[in-house]
Parts: C-alpha cells; structure tokens; sequence
C-alpha cells in the first residue's frame, strides 16, 4: 500500500471513529432522555422503537429522531429545547446530523457520510436490544 493510500485509509478510519463517538454521545443522551421523561422502560428501550430495516440517518423520518420522537426536527426539540442557535450544533455532536462540509467528502449528498453514521446507531441500537432483551441485564 502506498503512503498516500496508507495517509487516506487512516484518515477515513478516524472519521468513522469520530462518527462513532458522536452517535455513542447521542445513545447516552437518549438513555438519559428515557430515564428522565419517567416512561417507565428499561434504560436503552427508545432503541426497540427503531426499525433497523429502515434506518436511514439521512432522512427526517427514518432516521433515529425521526423514529422515536415521529419527527427530526421534533426530536431536536425534545433533547435541546429551543436553543436554535445550538440545536444544529447539538444534533451534529451528538451523532443526529453532519456538518455542511461532511456531505462533500465522497458527494454532494454524503452518501458515505450517511453511510457510516448509519452504521454506527445500528451497532449501539443492537447493543441495547440486545441488552434489555438479555434477562441477565436487568439483574446487573
């Protein structure tokens, strides 16, 4: 492999990480949004509300918010309040959205991006699935 394609895969391995860290950011919050509106479910439960099939974070209505809150814009409210200014922000540190600039690393669209991001809820909404379903979990 040659330096620059050692430079670019090592660059995408980072960005896919930091996807990652902001969608693990944004599982907590939703965790911590659960525990806190008093619905009474398991810690993780907003995740059984995503259909995996579907999940699409480039779409309003299938994406993460989309599918637990009926809405994106609608969810941002949920978790931000009404911080305009900060909510874009927000949503994008916590794995919901992309900076303007990531949509033009592979696309006009960022259909890597989306990709990725993507990829990374269903491995964190698999992992709470498969906890609340685990009885052994509930006991820890």
């Amino acid at each position: 492999m040659t330096d620059l394609n050692q430079a670019t895969t090592d660059a995408l391995d980072a960005y896919a990480e930091d996807l990652t860290a902001r969608a693990r950011k944004g599982a907590a919050l939703l965790d911590a949004w659960a525990a806190r509106t008093g619905y009474g479910l398991p810690v993780g439960d907003w995740a059984g509300q995503v259909d995996t099939d579907r999940l699409d974070l480039a779409t309003d209505d299938d994406c993460v918010l989309g599918q637990v809150f009926g809405g994106y814009m609608r969810g941002k409210h949920e978790l931000f309040g009404d911080v305009f200014d900060g909510e874009f922000e927000a949503a994008i540190l916590h794995g919901f959205d992309l900076r303007p600039e990531e949509l033009l690393i592979d696309d006009m669209y960022g259909r890597a991006s989306w990709a990725v991001l993507t990829g990374a809820w269903l491995g964190l909404i698999a992992e709470r699935t498969e906890e609340i379903s685990d009885p052994r979990s509930a006991r820890d």
